[in-house]
């Protein structure tokens, strides 16, 4: 498999988009520390930028400007007169991040927070007890962020904690040894009020021109599709009814480019009608379609939903051929190219997502994708889903890596199975997902095994195995029925007999006027072969 998800088209805006992101994180690995008003003025920049985004790109593109731009005033006035506050705000991330990063690149989906508040608590600490040496953490933290996006490599966490241990260690130890610039490295703030109060209006000024520079190269070097262009116009002109497509706006997403015109453009520019000028009224009158667009999306239409169903039968196969690989002495490893080599003869296109393939003690992190470990002992999870021609699939067995089951994994495999069971007898048109994943966390509790259930029930799957989450569901919906338990080793609650099991069962279903239909197929609970022939022998 060449490809994971969808690729994007390469665009010069794109292209120029990584060469800032590249520049602005070296600059701050490199000097953060030293200039602080672009270290601190670029976190709140960012920070209220999401935000606002988050909660008005649906009204306004310049209420997110204006937004974005009083956080970031009164962030660094903050900073500026009261400079252990300020960094003590902006300081309280950077350790704890580093944790998730290692969680997350584990294949956890969730933080000890037992761990994580302490280390929030030390970052608030470290900033009002030692600012300067906070800036070079708090530099160093966003710049591997903002390099870990431009660098064309797949990033891990010993790649991502190099660029930060690196980073803090350039600044705080080497560059002020070196004679050309130790002077102006070591000199000391001691600005005067008014000059504070100056810094303040200069760091708000240039922030200001930053993001409005970025948002009108945006606006006249994104690419406007055409309709024509679309393999469904449909589509398109489903939200243009819908007066959706008034206002002009961006689409920051491959996805959606696709959906509507058949190109995976990561950003474009949008509206009812194309035109020059949509590159400037997307300056006053712009806001995000994206809503909208993931309303008409999350709907499948008959040639999605063929594709959808091919998608889930090549991965069903993956699993009837690798049921009699699995025993104990093979490598994760080898299960993983079984999968792809089905994957390939049997037609998909790509990988819906990188395989997980996690045995004994790997099975309990949901998304470990190593896949490097002997098979043993206990269960190993497997979670994997091709692509074919854009669409993903998505679907996880467990099986018992001896063959047969020991009685804590077959309670577990029927505790899990009993919670989608219970989901799945609710599964249909008006139903909502929040209300599925309480009945299925309802059958895990009820067993004792409910701090254990760490992630959602499910999700949308289409263009991205996770596409566009709708709580209500309507037919022509794609979704997830996905419980799971997780015990690690350790587990003082539960008896010594779980530990290091995790559980996973899940399958694609497609919401009907009716019901649903389900379009992965393979035995539920598995039965390797070792399984299968000493049922044959005492039956």
């Amino acid at each position: 498999m060449v490809y994971i998800g969808l690729e994007s088209e390469f665009t010069l805006l794109s292209f120029w988009g990584t060469v800032v992101l590249g520049i602005w994180g070296a600059i701050l690995l490199s000097f953060g520390k030293r200039l602080p008003q672009l270290t601190v003025g670029s976190f709140f920049l960012t920070v209220g930028f999401f935000i606002a985004y988050s909660r008005l790109s649906a009204v306004n593109y310049l209420l997110v400007i204006a937004a974005a731009i009083l956080v970031l005033a009164i962030g660094i006035a903050i900073y500026n007169y009261v400079p252990r506050l300020g960094m003590a705000i902006a300081a309280f991330w950077p350790f704890a991040a580093v944790y998730g990063a290692y969680r997350f690149f584990e294949g956890w989906m969730n933080w000890d927070f037992g761990i994580a508040i302490p280390l929030m608590i030390a970052g608030v600490a470290m900033g009002i007890t030692f600012p300067n040496i906070s800036l070079a953490i708090l530099s160093s933290a966003l710049a591997t962020i903002l390099l870990a996006i431009a660098l064309p490599i797949e990033s891990t966490f010993w790649m991502v904690l190099v660029i930060f241990l690196a980073g803090i260690a350039w600044q705080l130890l080497i560059l002020p040894r070196i004679p050309i610039l130790a002077k102006w490295w070591l000199s000391g703030n001691t600005t005067s009020s008014q000059d504070k109060g100056k810094q303040t209006v200069t760091t708000v000024k240039w922030g200001a021109i930053a993001l409005i520079t970025c948002f009108i190269l945006t606006a006249f070097l994104a690419p406007q599709p055409d309709i024509s262009e679309s393999r469904n116009p449909q589509r398109f002109n489903t939200l243009s009814e819908r007066g959706e497509l008034d206002n002009p706006g961006f689409i920051f997403s491959n996805e959606d480019a696709y959906y509507l015109f058949n190109r995976p453009l990561p950003v474009s520019l949008v509206r009812k009608e194309n035109s020059f000028w949509n590159r400037f009224s997307v300056l006053i009158f712009g806001r995000s379609a994206r809503k909208d667009i993931h309303q008409v999306r999350a709907i499948k239409d008959t040639d999605e939903l063929e594709t959808l169903r091919k998608a889930a039968a090549i991965t069903s196969k993956a699993f009837e051929t690798i049921a009699p690989l699995i025993r104990p002495g093979v490598n994760e490893a080898d299960i993983e190219a079984e999968i792809h080599r089905v994957y390939k003869e049997n037609g998909a296109t790509g990988r819906a997502f990188n395989c997980i393939v996690g045995s004994g003690a790997n099975a309990v992190k949901p998304h470990y994708g190593f896949n490097d470990a002997e098979m043993s002992e206990g269960l190993v999870v497997i979670d994997i889903g091709c692509s074919l021609n854009n669409y993903a699939s998505d679907m996880t067995r467990t099986f018992a890596i001896n063959g047969e089951p020991t009685t804590a994994e077959q309670h577990l495999l029927e505790t899990v199975l009993a919670a989608a069971d219970s989901a799945r007898a609710h599964l249909k048109a008006g139903a909502k997902m929040s209300d599925l994943h309480r009945r299925a966390k309802a059958v895990i509790n009820d067993a004792g095994f409910g701090p254990y259930f760490i992630h959602g029930l499910g999700h949308h799957v289409g263009l991205n195995v996770h596409d566009p989450y709708a709580d209500s569901l309507t037919a022509g919906m794609v979704l997830t029925i996905e419980p799971g338990i997780y015990i690690p080793a350790g587990t003082a609650e539960v008896d010594s007999a779980y530990w290091n099991l995790g559980v996973r069962i899940e399958d694609t279903y497609i919401i009907t006027d009716s019901g649903y239909e389900e379009i992965t197929h393979y035995p539920k609970i598995p039965q390797t072969v070792t399984a299968m022939k000493v049922s044959l022998l005492f039956p």
